[in-house]
């Protein structure tokens, strides 16, 4: 459901020339490993965040990476 929601709002904010950013936040690594593993499998750009440092300065980024869908 991630997966489908992520590609929908990708592809509805590329039309507005928006290139968004969305976090997937996991309790519990055995998902990490799941979600990262599904997303790449689609053809999704993973980018694991593994501390909250790590998280407050890359959600203050304005670095994006691309996930294109036509």
């Amino acid at each position: 459901m991630a997966f489908f929601n992520v590609k929908r709002l990708t592809h509805y904010f590329q039309k507005k020339n928006i290139i968004p950013k969305f976090y997937f936040i996991v309790d519990r690594l055995d998902l990490l490993t799941q979600a990262a593993k599904e997303f790449t499998a689609r053809g999704l750009v993973v980018y694991k965040i593994d501390s909250r440092d790590a998280f407050s300065k890359d959600i203050k980024s304005t670095e994006v990476i691309h996930n294109s869908y036509a």
